[in-house]
């Protein structure tokens, strides 16, 4: 049975490549569609972002975040930036502020995709291609929007490849400099690794650019030494080291394998946990690492050679990838600093060696954005909801139990730190919620049922899906 006209004109035009402002559209589809998940409640570690905000600002301890009273261990730029969008928006959105940072970082990473890859290829197309492969899969769905540290980090983090690329190129200290501010604000927004990406970069650089001995100039050892230098300065001297002890404990738990079984198992469910978390884009790589003829329009057809710079690119991908692809424990978000890299290598080889692949990879992301807006604005938060609980409903009803009273806690689930995030808000400018001392004689408790006898007298329940949270009194707190 042959396909109707309707279905034939339907298929010539997901036919590609297209031309670049149809490639612009669907980006600016996949960033609105992305904007749909703006009101979804609290997910997953949101909360601690900001909790975290909200007692850096209320201990006045800017330098050393602090969650539930007690020193966070990690560098502090994403609350110093959550707090300027609390001062536009106030505190009642502080989730939308922090999700908002998040969705604007992963902006700003689209635009510098489309900036790297035209001014590698001088190609406009491929620009615009780059942008709306970038814009899908991962990044659409969770890691674009969510109110972690990782979009934030992976903007620092591509920023400061873009601009050692760029000087380079120039033999500009000044980009160097840029680089250095990029990667220094990477650094204070999440991890040491920050530097194993750009340092996987200035190796792919130093082997393979032909302005190579710029990297060596007395300049640049300068700069890169002040960039080394920062870390220790920061570490021992302007945040101490019992604030950021976390930086390097984070890195000595993934060297702990946990047995040959049970590396080998997570180092395989890692790899194909990245594929997926990449689709659709990855299953067309795939498709042209398997079969690297599949994508051609005619049998004879050879495809141009892979220009220089995308062998580079691929470099930077392998070195900055290779420790988290080898150990165990690891989340696919600890890759997203590669997310932009990946779009530009697949864009191009796509449309060097996978025309023939376009159609449906075409298809493949216009139905994604199709099903992440009813997912993001009905589906997921009505499950979300159910197995979790109204976070919110909850919060406000413990709000109205304990007022002017002190309340702690001894749970630190990802439930009861989202009925913590709004507790904190509601209680300002109050002390925000804390783990409290055993020993206190008066105030109320937060703790999963059932409570230790120590915690209190049970004056309410209430439930976050599949999980009691019990609130206890104890002292004057228990009289009504």
């Amino acid at each position: 049975m042959r396909p109707s006209p309707y279905w034939r004109r339907m298929a010539a035009r997901l036919e590609g490549p297209w031309p670049p402002a149809r490639y612009w559209l669907l980006s600016a589809a996949a960033f609105l569609a992305m904007l749909c998940w703006l009101p979804h409640p609290y997910y997953g570690e949101e909360p601690v972002y900001a909790i975290t905000t909200v007692e850096t600002w209320w201990h006045g301890s800017w330098l050393s975040p602090v969650q539930l009273g007690s020193q966070y261990g990690r560098t502090p730029f994403l609350n110093w930036v959550a707090m300027l969008g609390v001062w536009l928006l106030g505190w009642d959105h502080l989730l939308l502020a922090l999700r908002l940072i998040a969705a604007l970082s992963t902006l700003g990473m689209a635009a510098m995709v489309a900036f790297f890859a035209n001014h590698l290829s001088r190609d406009r197309l491929l620009a615009a291609f780059a942008t709306a492969c970038f814009l899908t899969g991962d990044l659409l769905t969770q890691r674009g929007w969510m109110a972690y540290s990782d979009p934030l980090f992976s903007l620092a983090i591509f920023g400061s490849i873009l601009c050692l690329w760029l000087a380079v190129d120039r033999r500009s200290p000044a980009f160097l400099v840029l680089a250095a501010i990029a990667i220094t604000a990477g650094f204070l927004t999440k991890a040491l690794t920050a530097y194993g990406f750009y340092g996987a970069a200035g190796l792919a650089l130093l082997l393979r650019h032909e302005n190579r001995r710029f990297l060596l100039s007395p300049a640049s050892l300068a700069i890169h030494a002040a960039i080394l230098g920062f870390v220790p300065l920061w570490i021992f001297a302007i945040g101490g080291w019992s604030s950021n002890a976390r930086l390097f404990s984070d890195i000595a738990d993934r060297a702990n394998t946990g047995g040959f079984g049970h590396f080998i198992g997570s180092v395989l469910s890692y790899w194909g946990e990245m594929v997926l978390r990449l689709l659709p884009v990855s299953a067309l790589v795939l498709a042209l690492l398997i079969r690297p003829k599949l994508g051609s329009k005619a049998v004879i057809e050879v495809a141009p050679p892979c220009p220089k710079w995308s062998i580079t690119l691929r470099w930077i991908l392998l070195l900055g990838a290779l420790p988290y692809l080898v150990t165990a424990d690891n989340h696919p978000r600890h890759l997203m600093p590669l997310y932009p890299i990946f779009a530009i290598v697949a864009a191009e080889l796509a449309l060097r060696r996978g025309q023939r692949l376009l159609a449906p990879l075409h298809a493949a992301l216009i139905a994604w954005i199709a099903v992440t807006i009813p997912v993001a604005l009905v589906i997921s938060p009505w499950i979300s909801t159910r197995q979790h609980g109204n976070s919110a409903k909850v919060a406000a009803e413990i709000d109205a139990l304990t007022k002017g009273q002190p309340l702690y806690t001894g749970d630190g689930g990802s439930e009861t730190l989202a009925v913590i995030a709004h507790l904190d808000v509601m209680r300002l400018p109050a002390e925000p919620i804390g783990t409290g001392p055993r020993q206190a004689k008066d105030g109320f408790f937060l703790f999963r049922v059932p409570a230790p006898a120590w915690a209190g007298k049970e004056v309410a329940s209430f439930s976050l899906g599949r999980m009691p949270l019990g609130l206890l009194c104890r002292g004057s707190a228990c009289k009504p």
